[in-house]
């Protein structure tokens, strides 16, 4: 009871808070608030998982209700967590985790005229991801089903209550033969160079990682946009990989869970 007297204040406050906000014109405010109202008031009513449909500006995003969505547009399209330091030309985007697509409508709506390779392996998050591209007709995003790894092979889904627009986790051991999905090297996607390369999947950076900078994949594109999981447990890791972008002349910057590598250039 007390919970939904709170919850007009509430939401009230979380929009106020996207419409103070100085680093994106007015109207892209605008229609992030009237997001963020739309999704606010469905978790009145949805159910966890539950598919519902929301617009942000020109963009159609379907999803499945769940606790993280109002959290993620706000990070994505009122913080920039994918923003550039500088302006600069944008040709080539790759995205390492896409989920249902709120990165690629973000790169869109900055990038219009860039294309985009996206991979995501959750078959749930991928359909909605396609049903994304198409209603949006993003044609020039190639949508890849499979997860991203240090080798060709397989990896499994690990079990959790809330899907598709959260990204899920993903081990090298599993016995469930219905949860197993196709794993791609980096190193066969990175045989291109990139402008940007976002990375969020859930602990599987650090298999990535390892190759990346074995085979001095780091200069493959002069920013990249990094979510590092379970830093304390990889600790030692972690400090090489900073260091090895430092060593190829990349500044960094840190926003929220993103750490953002850019190349002084």
């Amino acid at each position: 009871m007390i919970s939904k007297l709170l919850f007009i204040p509430r939401a009230a406050a979380d929009i106020i808070k996207v419409l103070l906000h100085t680093n994106i014109s007015f109207a892209e405010r605008w229609d992030v608030a009237k997001a963020i109202g739309k999704i606010k008031i469905v978790s009145l009513s949805k159910k966890l998982n539950e598919q519902f449909v929301f617009r942000l500006g020109k963009w159609k995003i379907n999803c499945l209700y769940n606790s993280h969505i109002g959290f993620l547009v706000k990070e994505i399209f009122v913080e920039e967590v994918y923003g550039l330091k500088k302006k600069t030309e944008i040709f080539k985007i790759l995205d390492l985790g896409s989920n249902i697509g709120l990165s690629i409508a973000y790169f869109k709506m900055r990038f219009p005229d860039a294309t985009l390779e996206a991979y995501e392996p959750d078959k749930n998050s991928f359909k909605l991801l396609r049903k994304n591209c198409i209603d949006n007709d993003w044609k020039d995003v190639l949508i890849i089903e499979k997860a991203v790894s240090d080798e060709n092979g397989f990896l499994f889904v690990e079990a959790q209550e809330e899907k598709a627009s959260v990204n899920s986790n993903f081990s090298t051991a599993g016995k469930d033969e219905s949860e197993k999905v196709i794993a791609i090297a980096i190193s066969e996607i990175l045989h291109q160079n990139f402008d940007i390369i976002k990375m969020d999947i859930e602990g599987g950076e650090w298999r990535i990682f390892k190759i990346i900078i074995e085979h001095q994949l780091i200069p493959k594109a002069n920013n990249w946009f990094v979510e590092f999981h379970q830093i304390e447990k990889n600790k030692k890791q972690f400090e090489e990989i900073l260091n090895c972008f430092q060593q190829n002349g990349y500044s960094r910057e840190e926003r929220k869970e993103v750490i953002y590598f850019y190349k002084n250039i």
